[in-house]
């Protein structure tokens, strides 16, 4: 059934705000309709932004709270640590697929429609009847260089070589904390001659202004998770220092078992990270370019996602206004209340109760649930995933990323 947004201001990365329609048909949509289409969804106090892209999320990873007493030297400090715990024993009650749903609901409650999880085994977890935002599939994964289980010669060579047949991001975790022998993966990648357009570095904690430099004139991008490295490591990568080179730099949430917490939260913590930590703000447009175009030229998704456009998916997320903000702030301080709507593919995945004829009309199976107090309904069987997880863990989780109830 097609509908149209109207009244609201439309936000796209690449090109000025407008106030006006946007038409949904099918799957597709369009910022631009010589006419409404359908039923007419009036949102007048609500800023439409494309749906948003999570560059950088552990699926598996969604409970809290978090583990550790950092800061750690390396990630493997961290894991290891973990995986001797009562923590990692309280997880195992989870199954994997459910650990997986918590996670998808804890993107589409932060505005996400696409997101990426370095764990390639993730979407074959998933079952194949509900996938209800974007999990990308379509990369190469490379490996965190530890002098113990180097990748070297033929086999780095190799991968390398199939990102480039299959026109695929290298997606590489690099300089994960501040131990010598974390901060020498860009140099290495560098030698190898592996830096480049295609190449995508996760966290690059440890880069100092030699690889910063390596990243810039290679096109190389950047994905940071400021929560989870803030939490684990006691600093993020430099951020300012990466962009000052042209580096396109990308946000992540990764996982709230890590220190992360869901997306809009982690537009928050980069916030304020640049204007305390940096002591070099970040205006709220380039924050909103790291979760919508910045991460689809990163990842080749620049036909499907980030953007306003004609004949693109109909990826939408729909924030409230901010009294005296522009459309980017409205964004960058949204917490889950201010979400009117989130939309993927064309289908409502998350609604306030005022658009219920929207979601009548799309015939998507879901639930009413209340949000901190508020009405809405949410695609899928979230209640139904909840009392799974209470009666796993044996008490109801009080998780801030999950914040359902009747």
């Amino acid at each position: 059934m097609p509908f149209t947004l109207t009244g609201a201001l439309l936000m796209d990365g690449s090109q000025a705000p407008a106030q006006g329609l946007l038409a949904v048909q099918g799957e597709k949509m369009d910022p631009a309709p010589a006419r409404s289409l359908g039923l007419q969804v009036e949102i007048p106090d609500g800023v439409v932004f494309p749906g948003l892209i999570n560059a950088c999320d552990s699926l598996l990873g969604s409970v809290l709270p978090r583990f550790g007493r950092g800061p750690y030297a390396s990630r493997q400090a961290w894991e290891e640590e973990l995986k001797g715990s009562r923590a990692w024993d309280e997880l195992q009650k989870l199954s994997p697929e459910d650990r997986i749903l918590l996670g998808l609901y804890r993107q589409i409650l932060s505005g996400v429609t696409t997101v990426f999880d370095p764990d390639w085994k993730v979407a074959s977890l998933l079952a194949p009847d509900w996938r209800p935002i974007r999990i990308i599939e379509h990369f190469v994964r490379g490996h965190a260089f530890f002098p113990a289980m180097p990748l070297e010669g033929d086999d780095f060579s190799r991968l390398w070589k199939k990102a480039a047949d299959e026109k695929a991001p290298f997606v590489v975790p690099v300089e994960e904390g501040t131990a010598k022998e974390v901060t020498q993966d860009v140099d290495y990648l560098h030698r190898r001659k592996a830096l480049g357009k295609r190449t995508v570095l996760l966290h690059g904690v440890g880069c100092g202004p030699k690889n910063i430099e390596q990243c810039g004139h290679s096109s190389s991008h950047l994905v940071f998770c400021p929560s989870s490295e803030k939490f684990l490591y006691g600093r993020t990568a430099d951020v300012p220092a990466f962009l000052k080179k042209g580096v396109s730099v990308s946000l992540g949430s990764d996982a709230p078992l890590a220190g992360g917490q869901a997306l809009l939260e982690e537009l928050k913590s980069a916030r304020d990270l640049a204007r305390f930590d940096w002591k070099k703000g970040l205006d709220a447009r380039e924050l909103v370019g790291m979760v919508t175009t910045a991460p689809a030229k990163a990842f080749g998704l620049a036909k499907l996602a980030g953007r306003l456009a004609k004949g693109a998916p109909a990826d939408i997320t729909v924030v409230a206004r901010k009294k005296n903000a522009d459309g980017w702030t409205s964004l960058v301080e949204a917490h889950v209340n201010d979400l009117h709507l989130v939309v993927a593919q064309g289908k409502p995945l998350l609604a306030k109760e005022r658009y219920s004829a929207l979601v009548k009309n799309s015939g998507v199976p879901g639930q009413k649930v209340s949000i901190h107090g508020e009405k809405y309904w949410l695609a899928g069987k979230p209640l139904d995933l909840k009392k799974r997880v209470e009666a796993a863990l044996g008490a109801p989780p009080a998780w801030r990323f999950f914040p359902v109830g009747v």
